[in-house]
């Protein structure tokens, strides 16, 4: 892993500077998969999509950033000085961002997955990632159920609703959903991410996509454990590849 010249993001509610760290070479070592999606990549992290302002604390989204600017580079190309800055926010900080961009604005298809990727992910570190689960106050399960089925509302992906349903506790309609998926094709739906979440395109377009062998084979062992754990009232979720 290599650092690059610092990205400088501007506070979009106060104009204040924050430094967060870019990369020019980084690689896929040591990873982990989870079966909510999270992946861990020591050697390739990931700098937050959701920002929160040093000075005024408000939130923004690294997407919406008007200006992409670098620092400067000496004269090899190498950054003066670099930030390993990455804004990760904790589960009480997104919930906050959450409940700021709901009362506020409208977020496109593409950042309201995004967040609630997030979520749904720091509920699970918080909580039920792991050997450490604990308790979980009943105004956080109320939230994880919201956040979960926003998700199975968005995605398209079969063995994602499966594992959300499992995450759920609602293991008889995980383990049919799971027990019906094609694997011969994906059909994937294409609609325009940009657009806020309460509108669709007009068309929907339906693409055929074959899995190749690998995928295909990689794809059966993800919906065999998630069956398993479902099969055994587990709703936590797990490892699914550790490199």
């Amino acid at each position: 892993m290599l650092p690059g010249p610092d990205r400088i993001l501007t506070c979009p509610h106060c104009g204040t500077e924050k430094r967060v760290m870019t990369l020019m070479s980084g690689n896929t070592l040591r990873s982990t998969l989870w079966s909510d999606q999270k992946a861990v990549y020591p050697m390739l992290p990931m700098v937050s999509p959701v920002q929160q302002c040093y000075h005024c604390k408000g939130y923004f989204l690294l997407s919406e950033q008007k200006e992409d600017r670098l620092e400067e580079t000496n004269e090899w190309g190498f950054p003066c000085g670099s930030s390993f800055e990455l804004g990760e926010l904790d589960y009480n900080q997104l919930k906050e961002a959450w409940n700021y961009f709901e009362e506020n604005r409208k977020l496109t298809r593409d950042n309201r997955k995004t967040m609630l990727h997030m979520l749904l992910w720091a509920f699970n570190d918080t909580y039920t990632r792991g050997e450490n689960a604990v308790g979980i106050p009943e105004d956080d399960q109320a939230f994880f159920a919201y956040i979960a089925q926003e998700m199975i509302n968005l995605t398209n992906d079969p063995v994602f609703k499966g594992e959300l349903l499992r995450e759920l506790g609602h293991f008889e309609q995980a383990i049919e959903l799971l027990n019906n998926i094609t694997y011969a094709h994906t059909d994937v739906i294409i609609v325009d991410e940009d657009l806020p979440c309460d509108q669709t395109t007009e068309e929907v377009i339906y693409v055929d996509e074959d899995l190749s062998s690998d995928q295909e084979q990689n794809l059966r062992e993800i919906v065999k454990k998630i069956l398993q754990h479902a099969e055994n009232g587990d709703k936590r979720p797990f490892i699914v590849n550790k490199d």
